[in-house]
C-alpha cells in the first residue's frame, strides 16, 4: 500500500520547485543556477536567475496572492509555492543580487 502522506509531500515539493523554476525561466536572461545544500536539520535550495532585479517596493509583497507589480506581473505561482513551503514549516525568501535574483528555500529535514 502506498503511503499517501509521503506521496503528497513529494508532489507538493515538485509543485513549488516547479513554480519557482517556471518563474526563473520566464525572467532569466541567459542562465539559471540551482544549488542544494543539506545540514543536520535543514535542506536549503537556492534558485538564481540572471534576469532583472525585483523592485524594492515589490519584494515585501512578492509572495502575496494576487499581488501585481508595477510591470503588471502577478504572483500567483510564488504565492502557491510560499503557502506549500510554510505548510511544511519551511521558509522562502528572495534577494536581489548584483547580476540577478535569488530565491532561497529552507525546509526542515
Amino acid at each position: 500500500m502506498k503511503n499517501t502522506s509521503l506521496w503528497s509531500y513529494g508532489k507538493r515539493i515538485q509543485v513549488y520547485i516547479g513554480n519557482i523554476l517556471s518563474n526563473a525561466l520566464r525572467y532569466a536572461n541567459t542562465f539559471i543556477e540551482i544549488k542544494c545544500m543539506k545540514t543536520q536539520n535543514t535542506t536549503k535550495i537556492q534558485i538564481f536567475n540572471d534576469g532583472d532585479k525585483i523592485s524594492k517596493e515589490s519584494i515585501p509583497h512578492i509572495f502575496e496572492r494576487f499581488y501585481t507589480d508595477n510591470k503588471g506581473n502577478t504572483g500567483i505561482e510564488l504565492s502557491m509555492a510560499s503557502d506549500i513551503i510554510k505548510h511544511h514549516n519551511g521558509t522562502i525568501d528572495v534577494k536581489n543580487k548584483d547580476n540577478g535574483v535569488s530565491f532561497i528555500i529552507q525546509l526542515p529535514i
